[in-house]
């Protein structure tokens, strides 16, 4: 592959991306009353989180906190609720 080609083709998925980013700003999902509880580092996959939305408490890895932060609802990632005072590590 040549130097130009792929110039080309980072160009196309950079178009590509931005394409999409823009094509969502109007889908974008409602802020979510979150807040981060504690944070356990060292566990494979990213820290793991327990997390407090409105008035649930969840135990999430990084990528589903991460979808927290984009809007994701628990319900929409079938999470299940915790008793923070009762978990234990």
């Amino acid at each position: 592959m040549t130097a130009h080609r792929r110039s080309i083709d980072a160009f196309n998925r950079t178009a590509a991306s931005m394409a999409s980013t823009l094509a969502s700003v109007g889908r974008q999902r409602p802020h979510l009353d979150m807040r981060v509880l504690t944070t356990i580092y060292g566990v494979p996959f990213g820290p793991k989180r327990v997390v407090a939305v409105g008035e649930q408490y969840f135990r999430v890895l990084d990528m589903t906190y991460r979808q927290l932060l984009m809007g994701v609802t628990p319900d929409d990632l079938e999470l299940e609720e915790i008793d923070p005072d009762e978990e234990s590590d």
